[in-house]
């Protein structure tokens, strides 16, 4: 296991994540858990970051849009913020896919699933993947079930070339036009290709990355200018990056500044 990270929001809270088993490293970036007890009327901003996800509650579940979450959730890729209070003791485990990963254990294209959680059993409905999780004793167990799982859901392993075009996409002044030459397809193909193995546009999946770098810079150097943050990100002014961050975190730079909570940082790539 790796303890890479580790939250001190509300009573003994603590965020850990764990490396998957080599044979998923090209498609699950990272196992993630959370535990400890929530703080009264807490709420936490979980933002884009260009991956989908799995999410096991094995204590009290989350609660979003005045409803509890089911106790097993699918995440499809998020183009906008989503707003969750942790109730409770709270005991949540995660399955992070890299940007195309989800892609390699499931039969339907990623866009079906874009901006919408749905209960896992919807996904993979003969797994149990709660009652499998909850019954092991150690969290050493819980990673190996979850290795288990998914290494017998594993159909196809990632293209090489679209994994290059993924990288590409996360370089500062990456064009569409020229990664679909690299890729020996049309711009269309390229387009369609890209929604069916991540969900999004090649150009939607860009910003997220550009947005996510630029949470990154700014932790970074925190006493740098948003200018000057905006323009080492690739932003072409500073307007850009405020528009991109009015549609993924649902207000301004400051705004989101003022209001990030340790746990919505974890997310960030």
């Amino acid at each position: 296991l790796q303890r890479l990270r580790e939250w001190g929001g509300g009573e003994g809270m603590k965020f850990l994540t764990h490396a998957p088993h080599p044979a998923l490293r090209a498609v699950v970036r990272t196992y993630w858990t959370l535990e400890g007890v929530a703080m009264p009327d807490q709420e936490e901003r979980i933002l884009p970051d260009g991956h989908g996800e799995i999410v096991i509650h094995l204590g009290d579940p989350f609660w979003h849009s005045n409803c509890p979450q089911p106790g097993s959730l699918w995440i499809g890729q998020m183009r906008t913020s989503t707003d969750l209070s942790p109730r409770g003791r709270v005991s949540a485990f995660g399955v992070s896919f890299t940007p195309h990963g989800a892609a390699a254990f499931t039969r339907f294209p990623q866009h079906e699933t874009v901006d919408r959680i749905v209960p896992l059993e919807d996904v993979f409905p003969r797994d149990a993947w709660r009652e499998r999780l909850g019954n092991e004793p150690s969290l050493a167990e819980r990673v190996a079930a979850a290795d288990e799982i998914l290494l017998r859901r594993f159909q196809r392993p990632p293209d090489r070339r679209f994994t290059r075009a993924l990288a590409y996409l996360g370089q500062t002044r990456a064009s569409i036009d020229s990664l679909a030459t690299q890729c020996g397809v049309s711009r269309r193909q390229l387009e369609r290709q890209f929604r069916s193995t991540t969900g999004l546009s090649p150009k939607t999946m860009h910003r997220i990355f550009r947005f996510q770098r630029t949470l990154g810079l700014r932790a970074a150097k925190p006493e740098e200018s948003w200018a000057a943050i905006a323009a080492e990100s690739g932003y072409y002014d500073q307007s850009h990056l405020i528009a991109d961050f009015r549609q993924f975190s649902g207000g301004t730079p400051q705004g989101l500044e003022e209001s990030f909570t340790e746990l919505g940082r974890h997310f960030v790539r």
